[in-house]
């Protein structure tokens, strides 16, 4: 659970952080438990509230709105390239980003 809510940040603090700036964001997550921690905001465990509420501090920041969802795996875009396969997003145009790692000061 705590990789797929460092995906969360990461993607938000990472990838294209310029392109969220107002912009309305609609979270698909594969994973039930994550899926929680996000939408109530905190977990019983200490280190997934800091990855959850730098989740909730970059929304905030960066974006208009920010809704999480539940997606089945198979239904995923984000499955496929967590398996290093890349043959979907290719074909709806995605395009690469430069990594940055996220800083949690």
């Amino acid at each position: 659970m705590a990789f797929e809510l460092l995906a969360s940040v990461a993607a938000v603090v990472c990838l294209c952080p310029d392109d969220l700036i107002d912009s309305a964001i609609l979270h698909f997550i594969d994973c039930k438990p994550a899926l929680a921690c996000v939408i109530k905001g905190h977990s019983k465990k200490v280190d997934l509230n800091f990855i959850t509420g730098r989740l909730w501090f970059e929304a905030g920041c960066l974006m208009s709105s920010y809704r999480a969802e539940y997606v089945k795996s198979k239904c995923n875009l984000a499955d496929g390239p967590s398996r290093n396969n890349l043959e979907v997003m290719h074909q709806l145009g995605a395009r690469e980003v430069e990594w940055r790692f996220p800083h949690f000061s």
